[in-house]
């Protein structure tokens, strides 16, 4: 039936049909591959699956390593900003505060296999257990120290730190804390918008904390915070909050802050973004992962970005 068929004719199609499936066919088993590659560009000292099991130290990230490319843009609300070129990754700790009253993210968060900070508040009834499980999936741990707010109608946790209380009282209750907490790296404040902003009760704090040999960071909820000055004169390590990411409990408003603090760190090399133990907040952090990466910023610990005062 193919009989008087020019098939030379057809010699140029059939090989441009050729090439293309080769192209088709190497372009989809890079794409298998991708993410892959981009985790150990980021993480060269983890396995992918290695959090399971993980011990808590997670070394940085050799300085040599480039950033990933960009993905293409996607449509979100706030503008975007150029970010600056930098010749390693640029560091994003998120802290998740508020951990203690159950345990049911958990297991997401640990099967995201990257560094994120837990900040437990003390005395509650899995305070403990979420100390142990997060340490040993290789996750940070920090006390969620309450502290007293301003606002006089805000709750306020039975073991908190007051305006009011000696230094004798304030060691004391930071050692019970400390006790509920098992494995801690360092504290924030949970609240505290009143103590942070007292001299007296923020060296009182400081002090101890650094004889405790932990770091502080600043949950920085009031800019009359004396945190920075103390820590100078205390000499603790330390840092403070750059982006709150769920004051919108939404997971597309989490999203949002997320990005925000991407960009914060690709401007400044690292950022502290802190948010709660939320459903939205984890199921934002595991969709945006992948385009956080992409953007040259490599997820650490907290402890990660402290530094002497």
């Amino acid at each position: 039936m193919f009989r008087g068929l020019n098939t030379k004719g057809l010699r140029g199609p059939l090989t441009v049909l050729a090439l293309a499936g080769a192209v088709f066919g190497a372009g989809y088993l890079l794409g298998q591959h991708r993410a892959e590659s981009r985790f150990h560009a980021l993480y060269p000292e983890r396995n992918i699956d290695a959090y399971a099991s993980a011990p808590a130290e997670v070394p940085a990230a050799p300085r040599a390593v480039r950033p990933a490319p960009r993905p293409a843009p996607r449509t979100v609300t706030e503008t975007r900003e150029v970010p600056v070129k930098r010749v390693g990754p640029a560091k994003l700790a998120v802290v998740l505060d508020d951990w203690g009253n159950d345990t049911r993210l958990l297991d997401p968060l640990i099967a995201l296999k990257r560094p994120v900070t837990l900040a437990i508040l003390p005395h509650l009834e899995h305070s403990t257990v979420v100390a142990r499980r997060a340490k040993s999936a290789g996750l940070g741990v920090m006390l969620h120290l309450p502290m007293q707010a301003k606002s006089k109608g805000a709750a306020q946790e039975p073991d908190t730190i007051l305006t009011t209380s000696t230094e004798p009282e304030i060691r004391r209750t930071i050692d019970r804390a400390l006790s509920d907490v098992p494995g801690v790296e360092g504290v924030n404040n949970h609240q505290g918008s009143a103590a942070t902003s007292d001299e007296r009760v923020m060296r009182a704090v400081l002090t101890h904390l650094k004889q405790k040999k932990l770091f502080f960071i600043d949950s920085f909820v009031i800019a009359s915070t004396v945190g920075p000055d103390v820590a100078a004169e205390v000499g603790i390590p330390f840092d403070k909050r750059d982006v709150f990411i769920d004051n919108v409990d939404e997971v597309e408003a989490v999203k949002t802050q997320l990005r925000k603090a991407v960009r914060v760190a690709l401007k400044n090399g690292e950022a502290v973004a802190i948010g709660h133990d939320r459903r939205a907040t984890v199921q934002a952090l595991a969709e945006l992962v992948d385009e956080i990466e992409a953007a040259g910023v490599r997820l650490v610990l907290a402890r990660e970005l402290v530094r002497a005062s």
